[in-house]
This record gives C-alpha cells, structure tokens and sequence, in this order.
C-alpha cells in the first residue's frame, strides 16, 4: 500500500486539536439587537409538555453569534455559530417546521433520537433544541456537537483515498457506533462519509439522523425508499419498483460497506452510472475496483 499520504497527518494533528472548554447548554434568553421591526404576534402555538422541549416567540432564540453555514439538505440547514454566554463553538440545525400546532410535528422525531443516542463515543453529542416561533415562520433549533475536524466526505475531497490503517480505525469506531444504535433499534438509514465526522481527539462520530427510524425490536422491519442511492441496500432499493418490500437494520451495514469502499477509492461503487439503483438491485455485491493495489 502507498505510504505518506499527507490525509493521515490531518487525522493525527486531531489528536492533539481541541476548540473550547467544557459546553453546558444553556436556553437562549434575548436577542442583544432585536429587529427593528415592531414585533407581530405569533402565528403558531405548541405545547411544550406534549413535545418536551422549549418554545420561544419572536427571535428570543438568536443568543448565538459567529455564524457560519456548514451545510444545507433537505431536512434543513446546518450552521456552526457560539454560544452568547459561554462562547463554545457548538452545530446548529434548523429546520422548517411544516405544523402549526403541536401535534404529529414530524420534525420533532430526529431530535427524540438525537437524544436516545447521545452519550455514545460514536454518535454526535446533543445539547438541546427548542422551537423559535416568528410571525414569518416556525423553526426547530437543535444544538449538538461541532466537529471540529469535518467529515470523512471533506477529507476525501483533498486527498481522494485513506491509507489502510486510518479505513481500519475509522471502521472500527464506526461500527461500534452501528451496533450501539441496532442495539437502541435505531436504523440510520444513510450511512456515507458525509455522515462521518471527525472531531477532537480523532474520535469518529455518526452524524445526520433525519431519515433514521426507530424500530420495535430488533427483528422489526420497516419500509420505503429513502437514503442516498449509491449507498443504499438492494432490499431498500426494493421497496422502489415493489409494493409490500420491507428491510431491518442490516440495511445499514450494507450502506457501512460501501462507505469502506468509498473511504478506499474515493467514491461509492456506481457513482457515475446512468441508474446506480438498479446496477445496485440486479448486480451482486460490488467489491473494490482497484483489487491489485489492495
């Protein structure tokens, strides 16, 4: 194998990388320089008994400043920003909230996980969410972890491949991490290195839980197309071109694999084909393209 790559040198220099003290999470209070808009009143009504977390009206949310945007999808954009009160660097992501009323707030869901999870070496860390009510709009804010280091996905782009004992390490903490959420029945769902983060000291993190899903048990099934397609399963893809298709939670540890294929050659298997989903469903597993150098 090649020896030297420069990507390892970022990963040891996370050993020795940390971005602030100790974060306790602390509930905004006031905007230091509110609109000067003279305030509406508010459009939409929760009930925080019945969701469990904090509701604030009219950007009494905004106690965060130096924000920059690290990422926009399609269940909301993350920002990283720091606290007012304690100025440590935390992952912000806001979301749109479809509901004007408390119940069935779909958003809400990611977030009941978030909390299952965190704790766990090798899920992000969560501290806190609330909703922000405006005239405008409703928005649910979820404060997690910032990872300092990027994802694997950013890695990649400056060096294409990891040497084989950084996909050994990075592995091996992400299928600790795998087996702590199967353990919870928790089915991520999207599995890629866009989802893996790195952060203070070198500690792999699974990120992004807005398509998981938590089953009953851990023979439980679930159904319905959704990921990213060149990570997906056959058994998802399935549920695609048939009715009544179902998978469980090994779903995810066909998307770990080829993850580790990505990690390897710097792109998933497929990723330029015309229908990477049904090159996925028809084909046996992929294996590594560059076999020789491996």
């Amino acid at each position: 194998m090649r020896e030297g790559l420069p990507c390892i040198k970022l990963i040891i220099f996370l050993f020795f990388f940390k971005d602030g003290e100790d974060f306790e999470f602390v509930t905004a209070k006031s905007a230091e320089n509110p609109p000067e808009q003279e305030a509406l009143p508010p459009v939409a009504y929760y009930n925080e008994q019945a969701i469990g977390i904090p509701v604030v009206y009219d950007y009494q949310a905004v106690d965060y400043y130096d924000w920059k945007k690290l990422g926009q999808g399609g269940f909301g954009t993350v920002y990283k920003a720091k606290h007012r009160e304690t100025h440590y660097p935390v992952a912000i992501k806001i979301t749109e909230i479809q509901k004007r009323y408390t119940e069935e707030i779909k958003e809400l869901e990611e977030v009941y996980l978030m909390q299952t999870v965190s704790g766990h070496k090798n899920t992000v860390e969560y501290y806190g969410s609330m909703i922000n009510v405006t005239p405008e709009s409703s928005q649910l804010w979820c404060i997690m972890e910032y990872c300092c280091g990027g994802s694997l996905y950013d890695l990649q782009k400056m060096y294409r491949s990891l040497p084989e004992y950084a996909i050994q390490y990075i592995s091996r903490e992400v299928l600790e991490g795998l087996n702590y959420l199967h353990e919870k029945c928790i089915v991520h769902r999207d599995i890629k290195c866009m989802n893996i983060t790195l952060t203070y000291p070198a500690k792999v993190k699974i990120i992004d839980f807005g398509l998981a899903v938590q089953l009953r048990s851990p023979d439980d099934i679930t159904s319905g197309t959704c990921g990213t397609t060149c990570w997906m399963a056959p058994e998802v893809i399935a549920c695609k071109y048939y009715r009544n298709c179902t998978y469980g939670l090994k779903c995810d540890i066909w998307s770990f694999g080829i993850t580790a294929i990505e990690m390897a050659e710097g792109q998933p298997p497929y990723y330029h084909a015309f229908d990477p989903a049904a090159l996925i469903y028809t084909y046996e597993a992929p294996t590594l393209f560059e076999r020789n150098y491996w």
